[in-house]
């Protein structure tokens, strides 16, 4: 029951290129300012909010973003204009050789993440994990193992070799959950914001146009000591969260979700037998489930609200989320 554990933190950190910290972020010249879905008064859940409200509150986890924007107009294949970007996060310092515990959930396949062969087979990770496009897939993941090399370059050569993760998107204390994602997904119409049809009153009432059905990682991290079986359910609880935007997994949809732990150091090389791991007991899961489930949706929703309007290859514009719109709805529920 929720009451056995101490208040968990509930953490989200969108995909773009704002900071943890920030509660709003620059627009282009006209756009209004982007601010994240609570600032909007969205009822999203019961448990607090960490400091920073970012995954990177998960003790020892730290998150890399880089977005590019180079060129305009027309697509000169080889050369641009270019719209992309890579975040990658880190589980904890020297994760090669202290593996963290994982788990996995592919909601649907369209799509890729390398190397979950690997952590479905060991129940851990011992690298970081990055998110990109899925044209630039090899390129992330060769940077990924050049960056494990310069800092471990017995690898391959007397120590094992690596397959990068790369996306495209019984203490009773305190235990935080922080969830990050790649969100590309969706139709406009079906979206939902704090239980409030946002999508159906947002535009005219038509349908959005036809077009791919995009894709959406999770990725959710947690100090609480969960081992690989553990952390899997973890992850399957994400998709709960993603229903309550409003998405239905459409079959073209790539949906992944990946969780791990710091709670638990599995070791590179065990010198003995066995080694010590500290166990979560499953009957109190329960506040760990519901806080995954309340952060992807504030997760998701944030992703919404802080981006930006984009204009990226021959003129095509994908235009952000008319914030004073959503007030306007949100206003009208609330007589």
């Amino acid at each position: 029951m929720i009451r056995t554990l101490s208040p968990l933190l509930l953490l989200v950190l969108l995909w773009g290129p704002a900071c943890a910290e920030a509660q709003t972020v620059a627009s282009p010249p006209g756009d209004e300012p982007r601010v994240r879905a609570r600032s909007l008064g969205l009822d999203l859940g019961i448990y607090p909010t960490g400091k920073l409200n970012a995954i990177t509150d998960v003790p020892g986890v730290r998150v890399g973003h880089t977005t590019l924007i180079r060129g305009d107009g027309k697509l000169v294949p080889g050369q641009g204009p270019v719209r992309t970007g890579v975040t990658v996060v880190i589980p904890r310092e020297d994760v090669w050789h202290k593996k963290a515990p994982a788990g996995a959930f592919v909601l649907n396949g369209t799509g890729e993440m390398t190397g979950l062969a690997w952590v479905e087979e060991s129940g851990f990770l011992e690298y970081p994990i990055a998110l990109t496009n899925t044209l630039n897939l090899p390129r992330v993941a060769n940077g990924v193992m050049s960056w494990m090399i310069s800092r471990y370059p017995e690898i391959g050569i007397r120590d094992d070799t690596l397959t990068p993760i790369v996306a495209e998107c019984d203490e009773a204390g305190d235990y935080t959950i922080g969830v990050l994602v790649n969100a590309n997904f969706g139709r406009r119409e079906e979206l939902v914001m704090g239980g409030i049809p946002v999508g159906k009153l947002y535009g005219d009432g038509k349908a959005s146009a036809p077009g791919p059905d995009g894709s959406i990682i999770i990725i959710i991290a947690t100090d609480a000591p969960l081992d690989a079986r553990q952390l899997k359910r973890l992850a399957k609880r994400a998709a709960l969260g993603l229903a309550r935007t409003g998405s239905t997994v459409r079959h073209g949809s790539g949906d992944f979700v990946l969780a791990f732990s710091t709670g638990n150091v599995i070791p590179h090389y065990p010198k003995e037998r066995t080694y010590p791991m500290m166990v979560f007991a499953d009957t109190h899961l329960n506040p760990l489930f519901a806080a995954t489930v309340e952060a992807t949706q504030e997760a998701i929703l944030n992703a919404l609200t802080m981006a930006t309007t984009v204009i990226g290859r021959d003129g095509h514009k994908a235009e952000a989320l008319n914030l004073t719109r959503v007030r306007e709805i949100l206003k009208q529920f609330r007589k």
